[in-house]
C-alpha cells in the first residue's frame, strides 16, 4: 500500500506519533520457512490480540516471508481502530534496517497532503473503512545472465505452488479462490520516488506495464498463470502457446504461454480464434 510522508526517513510524527519500536536480534529471526509453514502460522499460533501486541505477529510475519523467499523490502499495515483519539495504526517493516515500527494515526492526517486524492488508500482504509484489493507484484532479482533461466524456472514453480495454496483456503461448501498470476522478465525501478515531502514506494518501467497488460488477458481468458514471450524463452523448457495478442497501449503484439491450459481457458481460446 503506497503512503506519503514528509520524512524521508520514516512518517512525520505530528500524524503518526510512535507507539512501539521492534528489533529483533539476527539470532532470533526465522531462517527457513515456506508458504505452507506460514499458512500454518497464520490459521494457529499468530494471534492478534491488539495493537501494542501485533507489532511482534506482524515483524515474525515479514520475516517469515523474507526467509520464505519473498523479496521483501519494506512490509506495511494500515489498520482502523476504534480509539477515541486515533483513526487508526500504522505499522512499517524494513529490511534494510531490520526494524518494524508502529504507529498511531491521528485525526489531523484528513488535512494532509495524505489526502489530496478521495482514492487514496490510506484514507479508504481509516476513514472508509474499506477492503482494498490490490495487485501484488513481486520482484526476483537476477544477479547475472546465467542466473536467468533457473530464476526464470523458480518463479514459475512458485506461481503453481501459489495458485495451489490460494485454491486450498476456500472453506467447504464455498468456490475456490481464483488469482491470475502474469510473469516476465525485464527491467524495472522501484524505491521511494517523489519528492522530499511526498514519497512513494513504488515500481515503474516499461516491465511493469507488460507484466500488467499479461494479468488482464490471463483474466480474460481464465488461465491461472500466463507468462510473456521474453519469460518463455528465458525459461527455456516447454510451454504452451496462447497465440499472439495485442496489449492495451502497446504497438507491438505479443506472443504469450501457459504452463497448462485448464478446460476453461481452452473454451475461452476456441471462441476467440
Amino acid at each position: 500500500m503506497a503512503t506519503a510522508n514528509r520524512n524521508p526517513f520514516g512518517l512525520d510524527e505530528r500524524l503518526f506519533p510512535p507507539i512501539q519500536v521492534l528489533e529483533r536480534p539476527v539470532s532470533e529471526r526465522p531462517q527457513h520457512e515456506t508458504l505452507e509453514g506460514i499458512m500454518d502460522w497464520l490459521a494457529g499460533p499468530a494471534q492478534q490480540v491488539g495493537v501494542p501486541s501485533l507489532i511482534g505477529e506482524f515483524d515474525e510475519f515479514a520475516w517469515r516471508m523474507l526467509a520464505a523467499g519473498f523479496p521483501l523490502l519494506r512490509s506495511t499495515l494500515h489498520l482502523r481502530t476504534l480509539h477515541p483519539q486515533y483513526l487508526g495504526a500504522n505499522f512499517v517493516w524494513w529490511r534494510t534496517t531490520g526494524r518494524t515500527v508502529s504507529h498511531y494515526v491521528t485525526h489531523e492526517v484528513q488535512d494532509s497532503d495524505l489526502y489530496v486524492h478521495e482514492d487514496n488508500p490510506v484514507r479508504r482504509v481509516l476513514v472508509g473503512g474499506q477492503t482494498i484489493r490490490r495487485r501484488l507484484l513481486s520482484i526476483f532479482p537476477i544477479e547475472s545472465s546465467g542466473l536467468i533461466s533457473a530464476a526464470a524456472q523458480n518463479a514459475l514453480a512458485a506461481a503453481v505452488q501459489a495458485v495451489e495454496a490460494a485454491k486450498s483456503l476456500s472453506s467447504y461448501g464455498e468456490p475456490e479462490l481464483e488469482i491470475i498470476v502474469a510473469l516476465h522478465v525485464g527491467t524495472a525501478f522501484y524505491g521511494n520516488i517523489g519528492a522530499a515531502d511526498r514519497l512513494d514506494f513504488t515500481v515503474i518501467g516499461s516491465a511493469v506495464n507488460l507484466v500488467s497488460r499479461i494479468e488482464a488477458v490471463g483474466k480474460a481468458l481464465k488461465i491461472p498463470i500466463i507468462v510473456s514471450d521474453d519469460f518463455a524463452r528465458s525459461y527455456s523448457r516447454p510451454l504452451h502457446s496462447l497465440g499472439r495478442h495485442v496489449l492495451r497501449g502497446l504497438a507491438t503484439p505479443h506472443e504469450l504461454y501457459a504452463p497448462a491450459l485448464p478446460p476453461s481457458a481452452r473454451r475461452s481460446l476456441a471462441k476467440a480464434e
